[in-house]
C-alpha cells in the first residue's frame, strides 16, 4: 500500500499544514446503522479523525487474533480485559476485540506504515486482514485487503502534492517516484473534478470505474459490507482506563483481549 504519503506530509507540513476536515459525509448512513444492534451493523461509520492511526481487521476469533499478534510481537497476550483490566495499567498494551455476532476481530496501531502486521497475521494465520490508515499531516487514508499475506486490494486516497513534490524533487535534482504500488501498477489513478484531491485502486479482485472510487463515502462503506464487516465510530471501541474495565457491556462483545505492546 502506498505508505500514506508520509514522505510529502514531511516535505510539505508547514507550507501545506491543514486540519482535518471530512473528505466524505457519512452521516445519514451512519444516522441508520447506529439504530441497529452492534450484533447487524456493517460498513465504515469512522467519522471522526482526531491524529493519525491505524486500524486492523482480522477474520477470526479475538483469543486466536491476540495469541498470533502477541506471537508475531513477541510479547505476551492476556483474555478477557473485563476480569484482567488491572494488570493493563502495568504495561503498554493493545487491545483487541471482536464484536457478538461478528466474524472479524480489531485492534489499533501507534505509528504510521505498519502494514506488516496485517500482512503477517494474515499469513501466519491463513485468512483475509483489512488495515485501514489514516495520516493527519498528509491528509491520506485508505485500505488494504490481504488474504493468506497476499494484497488483493489496495485504496488509497487525500490531497494531491504532485506537482509541489515534482518541483521539491526537481530542485534537488532527484526524480519523481515510480507511478505504483511497490512496483504493482494502479488500476486508477485519478483527481476529482477540482484537482484537489487524488484517488489509488488497485486490486486483483475486481474491477471498478472511476466515479466509484472518486465517490469515497460510498466505495468505502461498500468495501466493509461487501466483506461482512464493521469500522465503527471511537465511541464503540472498548476503552480501558484508570483502572477500570471498559464502560461497554461485556455482553456487546465475544472477548476482549489486550496484547503488550513491543
Amino acid at each position: 500500500m502506498v505508505c500514506i504519503k508520509e514522505q510529502i506530509g514531511i516535505h510539505f507540513a508547514d507550507e501545506h499544514r491543514v486540519r482535518w476536515h471530512p473528505v466524505f459525509d457519512l452521516s445519514s448512513e451512519i444516522t441508520v446503522m447506529e439504530s441497529l444492534p452492534i450484533e447487524s451493523r456493517r460498513g465504515f461509520e469512522l467519522n471522526d479523525y482526531p491524529t493519525s492511526f491505524n486500524i486492523v481487521l482480522v477474520k477470526a476469533r479475538v483469543s486466536e487474533v491476540s495469541r498470533a499478534l502477541a506471537e508475531f510481537m513477541e510479547t505476551s497476550a492476556i483474555q478477557d480485559v473485563y476480569i484482567n483490566f488491572e494488570q493493563v495499567n502495568d504495561v503498554n498494551f493493545t487491545l483487541v476485540w471482536q464484536y457478538s455476532g461478528h466474524t472479524w476481530s480489531a485492534f489499533r496501531l501507534d505509528g504510521a506504515c505498519r502494514e506488516e502486521v496485517p500482512r503477517a497475521l494474515s499469513k501466519n494465520m491463513q485468512t483475509d486482514c483489512i488495515y485501514f490508515q489514516y495520516e493527519d499531516t498528509s491528509e491520506w487514508q485508505g485500505y488494504e485487503l490481504f488474504r493468506n499475506g497476499i494484497s488483493l486490494e489496495v485504496y488509497a486516497f487525500g490531497l494531491d502534492y504532485r506537482e509541489e513534490m515534482a518541483e521539491l524533487l526537481e530542485e534537488i535534482n532527484e526524480e519523481m517516484p515510480e507511478n505504483s504500488d511497490h512496483g504493482i501498477s494502479w488500476d486508477i489513478n485519478t483527481t476529482d473534478d477540482d484537482d484537489y484531491h487524488q484517488f489509488l485502486f488497485r486490486s486483483s479482485l475486481r474491477s471498478v470505474s472511476e466515479n466509484e472510487v472518486k465517490d469515497s463515502q460510498i466505495f468505502i462503506n461498500k468495501f466493509f459490507i461487501g466483506h461482512n464487516a464493521w469500522l465503527p465510530n471511537w465511541r464503540d471501541m472498548p476503552l480501558v482506563e484508570e483502572s477500570r474495565p471498559p464502560k461497554m457491556p461485556k455482553s456487546l462483545f465475544t472477548g476482549v483481549d489486550f496484547v503488550e505492546a513491543f
